[in-house]
């Protein structure tokens, strides 16, 4: 867990771990400069919990990635379950994950869906899945082992509801802070190009939505949302900023070749870094545009990593 300013929700979350049917072995907390009673309310937590709690302080002001990026490495054990510090568990969660582990030797990740609530924890009457479009048909592509394929179009996974395997822990880390927006998407992309990933269908957290939150707003689910989720990286420093990500993860698979089995991955984030690259770098006269859209058609990238014509009428003219 990693926390900032929390106190007004932190408590809840803490004593909803607590009331786990299955108790965490530990509870690592990372603590990113807080200047209310996040850290007295965390001291409290410790010296009475039932299971080992440790905690540590940044410091300086690290962000949400760093702070997650330093709180995985201090964990011990086989298993590595993030957590939001305002959101409330459910008391199953971790019996679940643990389950699912167990059944699934092979998958390295998992994530659950979520009940979407507001800061009182009352129902807005849809889930996290409905509201980024996580449908059936995306769900027999993670069964078919095809995770990775899927997470470098949309990313379903949000880090409140992930789980995996502790033993990737050198994949993941470091974070490059400087185009990954968020840790659980790095953490996803780079796990699923390995391994296989596996999903929860229960709600197993209340996904609370407050004005304060930095990351992990929940929209209202929407008959658009797909086809806006795979049209939104139209503008050119976004693409920039994917480019470099994909780049980022690229070479770390390629630092990791004598440990994973990981070329047809890097095969893919090297096509679509360049796809994405060239997107993001079209110039703004729309005659000089046209030799690139035109070759990106060709190779059928706008097929395989946008949203196919659309995207590139759109590079076109737009």
């Amino acid at each position: 867990m990693c926390t900032y300013n929390g106190a007004k929700y932190l408590q809840e979350q803490l004593d909803s771990i607590t009331a786990q049917y299955r108790l965490p072995d530990e509870l690592i907390i990372c603590d990113d400069c807080s200047t209310d009673k996040t850290r007295d309310l965390i001291a409290a937590f410790a010296s009475n919990a039932p299971f080992s709690v440790k905690a540590y302080e940044n410091w300086e002001n690290l962000g949400s990635t760093k702070s997650f990026e330093r709180v995985i490495g201090f964990c011990t054990g086989d298993i590595i379950v993030l957590s939001d510090q305002d959101d409330v568990w459910k008391a199953e969660k971790l019996k679940r994950i643990e389950s699912h582990f167990t059944a699934s030797a092979g998958d390295a990740l998992v994530f659950s869906d979520a009940e979407i609530v507001d800061e009182n924890l009352q129902p807005l009457g849809y889930a996290l899945w409905d509201s980024v479009g996580f449908k059936n048909s995306e769900r027999d592509l993670i069964r078919m082992g095809k995770a990775f394929d899927l997470f470098l179009i949309h990313m379903f996974v949000y880090g409140a509801t992930l789980a995996f395997r502790a033993r990737f822990k050198s994949l993941i880390v470091p974070i490059p802070n400087d185009a990954v927006d968020a840790h659980d998407s790095w953490i996803a992309l780079l796990i699923s190009a390995v391994a296989d990933v596996g999903y929860i269908p229960e709600k197993l957290i209340k996904y609370r939505q407050h004005s304060a939150q930095q990351f992990g707003s929940a929209p209202q689910p929407s008959i658009n949302k797909r086809v806006l989720s795979r049209i939104r990286p139209s503008h050119s420093a976004h693409l920039l900023k994917l480019s470099k990500q994909f780049g980022y993860a690229l070479e770390r698979l390629s630092n990791s070749c004598d440990k994973y089995d990981c070329n047809v991955a890097m095969s893919k984030l090297s096509a679509i870094a360049s796809h994405l690259q060239v997107r993001g770098s079209l110039p703004t006269n729309r005659l000089r545009r046209i030799p690139f859209v035109f070759w990106e058609l060709l190779t059928l990238r706008y097929h395989h990593f946008s949203s196919g014509v659309y995207s590139a009428v759109k590079d076109a003219l737009l």
